[in-house]
């Protein structure tokens, strides 16, 4: 019984201390509101006379009191709720006061620290961390984020040892800050007057020193692990070279596999390419009404089958890599594939128009002809690169892209069309007077051997653009001779017979291996001009003497001079007639 009775009154005493110290804490604040009152009414009256640093340090104390007046009020407010807690039974009424403890506690060092920035002007309070809240941004970093991740581990050591670098830096210049912290708690503890103050600055020194304490092991830590790092750095080489052999032996291997897939489906696709079409469109003539204008459809179907071919082999590749378990892979070619299809959203007008050329509608067509780059080709095969031909050019065979052909038209090819004025080994003359033989002709230039052996290289448009004779198609040999009026009797019953049976004896008795390519032999009369009757000479020839145009010329007009000379015909020149006056 004593026993009960010693406990009971222990307990009693202990709940009258609580009680009576709990009342004086509250007067000790009541005091200190009311000191407060009085200094700020004092130092509203006595404002004009103080200096502004006099001014600073009062509003200095005057926070500092307020301060410490609201860690007081706040530290009863603490031990009350905690002897509440002791004998609550309510749990509801238990979690609520729990919370206001809490924010109560929090409250009380954002109060200690304000304290220490007041005295030092420096603030050592530690911010809560802000929940982020998601948003399309963090989103997509979600989806990308296993590709950071892998670029992260090739740099994942130079940007460790970076990083513990950077937070030397920052614990040394936190420990400067809380040494200073100290040293001016320490300064205003000296020549503090005030005996309530002293005991909270010798906290907040404290408290300091406990900070500076924590910065000064997460420093030796940081350091410790500098060392580390740096003391197994490996070499470039060696690094890189893990790097590639990591590569090779994960993302490597899946990327091959899946390359390999990719391609195995686009083979095997494409090979029956054809085939399916054909069945396709013998089915189509089948049900049509009119089974020749379908043919259209082939190309459409062609490239329909050619985007479907892609679209599986590419779905089987990225399958593939999903299988393996490599979203790396899988998230950066879906992202590159997502930024090529945004990208392109501003061409589509244009891809239009080129979508139409390689389905075979456009303006121009597969099999017609066309002129590009001033030179006629025929088209062979429409896609995103065309294909164009020119049978007569040696390399006639060019890709273009369909972006290219936008502005241009075809037709369809007639029967007879030449593709090029020239083939190799043609004979020609151009208007600057070039005479020579084709050696080589390309979409490029053309090459040309003139008599002596020398050669000329000419672009093909401006070939095309000197207007080529083509003399191994067969050419003629035409000129005027002039012959004088004095033999005006007898030109026509003598003059001209002669010429004629003269100059053809001599074309068969020097040209007699190439006699058969002579056609045509014609001398005619004219004009009569202003000094001479005019006559005129036409001899035509087959291709195979163009070689020989120029010498033959040349000896058929020594003809003309021989038989000159033989009948004594008068060969006149330009002249002037003077008649004088008797």
């Amino acid at each position: 019984m004593t026993m009960k009775k010693n406990i009971y009154l222990f307990i009693t005493i202990i709940s009258y201390s609580i009680f009576f110290s709990h009342c004086l804490a509250q007067v000790d604040a009541q005091a200190t509101r009311v000191k407060l009152n009085e200094t700020v009414e004092s130092v509203s009256e006595s404002s004009s006379d103080l200096s502004s640093e006099q001014s600073f340090e009062q509003i200095k104390m005057e926070r500092l009191v307020r301060i410490r007046s609201e860690i007081v009020e706040t530290q009863n407010q603490i031990y009350s709720i905690k002897r509440q807690l002791k004998s609550e039974t309510d749990s509801i009424s238990k979690l609520k006061q729990e919370s206001d403890l809490e924010k109560l506690e929090l409250k009380q060092d954002q109060l200690r620290f304000q304290f220490i920035e007041t005295v030092s002007n420096i603030n050592l309070e530690k911010k809560p961390e802000q929940s982020v809240k998601t948003d399309l941004s963090e989103d997509i970093k979600q989806i990308i984020d296993p590709v950071i991740t892998g670029f992260k581990k090739i740099s994942e050591r130079p940007r460790e040892i970076q990083n513990l670098k950077e937070k030397i830096d920052f614990y040394k210049a936190r420990i400067k800050d809380a040494k200073k912290a100290i040293q001016a708690l320490k300064a205003y503890l000296e020549k503090l007057e005030d005996k309530s103050l002293k005991i909270t600055i010798e906290k907040s020194i404290k408290l300091s020193k406990g900070v500076k304490k924590e910065f000064e092991i997460q420093l030796e830590d940081a350091q410790f692990n500098l060392i580390k790092l740096e003391k197994n750095e490996e070499s470039i080489v060696t690094t890189f070279g893990g790097v590639i052999f990591d590569f090779i032996k994960t993302k490597g291997k899946n990327l091959i596999l899946a390359l390999l897939v990719f391609g195995l489906f686009f083979w095997g696709l494409s090979l029956g390419q054809d085939k399916i079409i054909s069945l396709v469109m013998s089915k189509i003539r089948q049900e049509a009404q009119y089974p020749g204008q379908v043919h259209w459809m082939i190309r459409p179907l062609k490239v329909a089958y050619g985007l479907f071919t892609f679209i599986t082999a590419f779905f089987f590749g990225v399958t593939t890599l999903y299988v393996l378990n490599d979203w790396v892979l899988v998230t950066l070619i879906l992202f590159m594939l997502a930024a090529i299809i945004w990208s392109s959203k501003h061409y589509i007008p244009q891809y239009f128009e080129q979508f139409k050329i390689v389905l075979n509608l456009g303006a121009v067509r597969e099999g017609e002809r066309l002129v590009y780059n001033d030179l006629p080709w025929k088209i062979k095969a429409l896609g995103y690169y065309c294909r164009l031909v020119n049978p007569a050019l040696s390399g006639g065979f060019i890709r273009v892209s369909s972006k290219e052909l936008l502005s241009l038209h075809s037709r369809p090819v007639g029967d007879t069309e030449p593709w090029f004025p020239t083939r190799k080994d043609d004979w020609v003359e151009l208007n600057d007077g070039t005479f020579g033989k084709v050696v080589l002709q390309t979409p490029e230039l053309v090459e040309i051997k003139m008599i002596g052996d020398e050669h000329k290289y000419l672009p093909t448009k401006d070939f095309i653009g000197m207007n080529p004779i083509n003399l191994s198609q067969g050419f003629a040999i035409e000129f005027v001779f002039g012959v004088d009026y004095s033999h005006q009797k007898v030109i026509f019953t003598e003059l001209i017979p002669n010429f004629i049976n003269i100059i053809k004896q001599r074309i068969d008795e020097d040209f007699k291996e190439n006699k058969a390519y002579f056609k045509e032999l014609s001398i005619d009369f004219k004009s009569a001009g202003a000094s001479s009757l005019d006559l005129r000479f036409f001899l035509k020839c087959d291709g195979p003497l163009a070689a020989q145009k120029r010498h033959l010329a040349r000896k058929i007009n020594s003809y003309f001079v021989e038989v000159c000379n033989t009948h004594d015909y008068i060969i006149p020149f330009n002249q002037l007639t003077v008649h004088m006056q008797k």
